[in-house]
Formats: C-alpha cells, sequence, structure tokens
C-alpha cells in the first residue's frame, strides 16, 4: 500500500511510477484520501500527500495547507505543523 506505515525507503521503480503518473497529469503533486493516517502523511518528497486523517471516526483532525511550494500540517488544536 502506497501510504502503508510498514513502507521504510522508496524503491526506484516507485519513485519512477510516481513521477511518470505526475507527467501524465502534468501536476506537481496529488492529494490523495480515503486511507485513514494518524495525520496528513506526505510521500516521494511531498509528491503524493494523504490527508484522510480519520476525522470521520472523531479520532484525528489535521487539514492540508498549500501556500507556493510551503506545506503545512494544521491541528485540531490551531496549531500549525511541518508536514
Amino acid at each position: 500500500a502506497l501510504f502503508s506505515t510498514e513502507v521504510i525507503s522508496m524503491k526506484l521503480d516507485e519513485s519512477a511510477e510516481v513521477t511518470a503518473l505526475l507527467a501524465h497529469f502534468d501536476v506537481a503533486r496529488i492529494v490523495v484520501g480515503h486511507t485513514s493516517q494518524t495525520k496528513v502523511e506526505s510521500r516521494y518528497q511531498n509528491r503524493i500527500i494523504g490527508i484522510d486523517t480519520s476525522i470521520k471516526r472523531g479520532l484525528n483532525a489535521e487539514i492540508l495547507f498549500i501556500d507556493g511550494k510551503a506545506l503545512w500540517r494544521g491541528s485540531l488544536s490551531g496549531d500549525t505543523l511541518a508536514l
């Protein structure tokens, strides 16, 4: 799974697939949901970002801020955290 916590390091073939996908859609990054995490998660040098933080379960809540090339996580308490 792309956002599995078991993923320790990025494999070159996966990086090439991510690069090809981004090129196909002519975008710098892809933001996805549906796979619940405890916080906003970044993969592949911030090129793939998972934003589903299980708010539907009432456990966690974070949002993603994008300002140009700068990326932050916003917490339920109002804190701004590095991605």
